[in-house]
């Protein structure tokens, strides 16, 4: 058995769960604090002015979900997060190390059985499904309005990428995303798991990550439905040019919160209009009925409180991870738990 996403790293909005993705609708704004937030600046690319944190920092409290004599301790991670910091993990070690289990967030995986031979073939696929149907450009695809933002943020973000005017706008929109958070000096370094995974590692602590598996007999099949598609993916680019356009402070404000422990700063607001918007391409898309492809978000998380009360029931101390915004959202993980019994202490 192979396990192989469909169109591995590019499309991941369709065959996993995104790390910052919110599963609440852009009406139902998220804050961890009600107090009203600075302005939004006007539209347009903005000049950021660099992030304050870096080195050692003491990140986030935790969530505290108990029954009985049970605890479930939560951490709530965020992405993108300052380059330059590190985590004072000494808590959560300690913590760790107290537990019977740890739980990671969950994972919707795609399953195919593949050869070698015929993996190597599905790889060319993957390529070539990346690219706009009939060889058509960005131009070809968007409107007159919209490629006009599209290609000034491509000129400052990606000036040397010519390649990319054949790729769909959700490819488009992935690039120039990842470039302009690497700009204003955030991105996803990889702090929360390693200190984590060396207790497990060290102590034997059981791990969990929870998954929603769906298996394609055909993925050769999928992927050429995939290439033949006219994807209404524009919003997502829209939605991404948005973001970078208006929401670049308010990530940056985030990321430095999360770093400092000052949760009551964080506020996500439209931040997860992106995410949800971008997901939505494929998951109401004819692609995802005909290939068995369910609800992501929501089956995920169904499928992730399950294993969570599991947890609940036979241990004493359980550890989590989850994103902060699906903790935190008004139908997240903390109002799920709330509303079936457990008590809930907020850091």
């Amino acid at each position: 058995m192979i396990r192989t996403p469909i169109l591995a790293g590019v499309f991941t909005a369709l065959f996993s769960a995104p790390c910052g993705a919110a599963a609440q609708t852009d009406a139902q704004a998220v804050r961890v604090s009600d107090a009203t937030g600075p302005a939004q600046p006007a539209a347009g690319i903005v000049n950021l002015d660099p992030l304050t944190v870096s080195g050692p920092q003491p990140g986030p409290g935790l969530w505290r979900v108990s029954r009985g004599e049970h605890d479930l301790w939560i951490l709530g991670a965020l992405s993108p997060l300052p380059e330059g910091i590190t985590w004072n993990a000494d808590s959560v070690v300690d913590l760790v190390g107290q537990s019977q289990e740890v739980l990671w967030g969950p994972r919707f995986v795609v399953d195919a059985d593949v050869g070698f031979f015929r993996k190597l073939s599905l790889g060319y696929g993957m390529l070539k499904a990346e690219k706009n149907p009939d060889g058509a450009t960005l131009e070809d695809v968007l409107s007159p309005e919209l490629y006009a933002r599209w290609a000034a943020a491509k000129q400052r973000y990606l000036p040397r990428d010519r390649g990319i005017e054949r790729k769909r706008p959700m490819v488009a929109a992935r690039e120039v995303f990842l470039a302009a958070i690497g700009e204003a000096d955030l991105g996803f370094p990889k702090i929360i798991s390693p200190p984590i995974r060396a207790v497990t590692q060290a102590d034997g602590i059981k791990e969990t990550t929870p998954k929603v598996s769906v298996k394609i007999e055909d993925p050769a099949g999928a992927i050429k439905d995939v290439r033949r598609m006219s994807l209404n993916d524009s919003a997502c680019l829209e939605a991404t040019l948005d973001a970078i356009d208006r929401l670049l402070p308010r990530m940056i404000t985030n990321a430095n919160a999360w770093a400092t422990g000052d949760l009551a700063q964080i506020r996500f607001d439209q931040l997860d209009r992106r995410n949800n918007t971008c997901a939505d391409v494929f998951s109401n898309a004819e692609f995802s009925r005909k290939w068995g492809i369910p609800d992501i978000r929501a089956s995920t998380r169904d499928e992730w409180l399950r294993a969570a009360e599991a947890s609940l029931a036979k241990n004493t101390t359980t550890f989590a991870v989850l994103p902060l915004e699906d903790l935190v959202a008004p139908d997240g993980y903390v109002a799920r738990l709330r509303a079936l019994g457990y008590e809930i202490d907020a850091p």
